[in-house]
């Protein structure tokens, strides 16, 4: 990020905003396959009993799932891995539902772009709630993230 000219990064930090405002990530089932070792058969299953839910397609096209179902049905396998039964694995990844809401409205209401900090890039999350003046920054330090507020 430090040969990217502010206007870059502005013009980048727009287009990202738009996509988390706007997006629904959506993966094909044969990619979630691959990525979690998952068979298909598994996934069209889970779906059925309403544990995840698939993506509106036409007849002919393969289910497509959000990220959100990805994220779910890789807890689903990690509650699975640790030997509960799938009724209490999929309830115990149930709560993702609500939590990964918040998560995405956080996103969507928060995010002010992209910024680089002490040559290092960073997130602006917007102002504090009392002071307009200050904003709130998670500034990646490689292993780790710095949260930091910077008066402007």
């Amino acid at each position: 990020m430090k040969n990217i000219s502010s206007e870059e990064i502005k013009d980048y930090s727009k287009r990202i905003g738009d996509i988390i405002k706007k997006s629904q990530f959506e993966i094909g089932i044969g990619q979630i396959v691959k990525m979690t070792g998952i068979s298909a058969t598994q996934i069209r299953y889970w779906d059925q009993k309403g544990y995840i839910q698939s993506e509106k397609t036409n007849k002919n096209k393969n289910k497509q799932y959000s990220y959100h179902s990805f994220i779910k049905i890789q807890l689903i396998k990690s509650f699975l891995d640790s030997g509960f039964t799938l009724a209490c694995a999929a309830q115990k990844a149930s709560i993702f539902d609500e939590t990964g809401n918040i998560i995405k409205k956080m996103l969507e209401n928060r995010f002010n772009g992209l910024s680089v900090i002490d040559n290092h890039p960073a997130i602006n999350m917007g102002s504090l709630s009392d002071n307009e003046n200050e904003k709130v920054y998670f500034i990646d330090k490689g292993n780790q993230t710095e949260i930091k507020i910077i008066k402007k």
